[in-house]
């Protein structure tokens, strides 16, 4: 590809979370060539930056790719404050069911998010209660440090309120969290969203929520691509290719039984 040099880089983090790049060259024209390329990515973060703390930092491309499986499940080992698997940027991810244990689990991951701080916590709650729990009772408000579990608070219809842990929300809805918040986590710079069979485990008013969400995403983020496969009529009515809608480049085709 015509390339004329190479320049180590060196990535250091600091305490607080925050992190720098710095390049290691002898070639004074070459170091100060990339140091001024770091330089713009850089202010592009602090000009952009959102809840995807690792995607939209580093600025670089990822796959998303969600499979069909995409069960819940609750954990049964011993939970606590364990790094969750996959957190870094990565050019490609592949996320399936959760819950097999508690690093890989829906309470796991927002526990790991309070652990960290920084307001990652409070931003995939926000993330979650605009999205998808706007016009509902339901609120995603905090996690209980001593049972270590993300805690829904649920207002009854005589002004009373309830809370209760993550799992016994309804799968579908475990599902959508999982998928949307692993999502804006790890959009990056460039990125495409790969979901297969997308209404799985979602009831049709879910299905519409999501296609509507993703809908919005591509209107606020022009970087993103999201590449799904459905059997549900209501996902097809909803996504109306033929339709053109502004701020979206829709396209797709229907596999009919004589093509398979």
């Amino acid at each position: 590809v015509g390339v004329s040099g190479w320049v180590p880089l060196r990535l250091s983090f600091s305490p607080s979370g925050g992190f720098e790049y710095k390049a290691l060259s002898d070639d004074i024209d070459l170091h100060r060539l990339t140091s001024d390329f770091l330089s713009t990515i850089s202010y592009g973060v602090s000009a952009n930056r959102k809840f995807m703390p690792l995607g939209d930092s580093l600025l670089l491309p990822t796959v998303l790719y969600f499979t069909a499986d995409r069960r819940i499940a609750a954990p049964k080992d011993r939970r606590g404050f364990l790094e969750q698997p996959a957190i870094s940027y990565s050019p490609a991810h592949k996320f399936d069911g959760e819950g097999d244990t508690w690093a890989s689990s829906l309470d796991g991951l927002l526990v790991w998010y309070e652990w960290l701080g920084g307001g990652l916590f409070e931003e995939a709650a926000r993330l979650v209660n605009e999205l998808l729990f706007a016009g509902t009772n339901k609120r995603l408000v905090k996690v209980d440090r001593h049972d270590l579990a993300a805690v829904i608070e649920v207002e009854r219809e005589d002004g009373t309120k309830h809370r209760h842990g993550i799992g016994q929300l309804s799968h579908g809805e475990r599902s959508l969290i999982h998928l949307l918040v692993r999502s804006a986590y790890h959009k990056a710079g460039s990125t495409i969203l790969m979901i297969d069979e997308m209404e799985n485990h979602l009831h049709p008013q879910w299905q519409y929520r999501l296609m509507n969400i993703l809908k919005d995403w591509i209107r606020l983020w022009p970087d993103l691509t999201v590449i799904a496969s459905t059997h549900s009529p209501a996902l097809l009515e909803a996504f109306a290719f033929e339709r053109q809608e502004e701020g979206l480049v829709k396209g797709g085709y229907l596999i009919e039984a004589n093509d398979l």
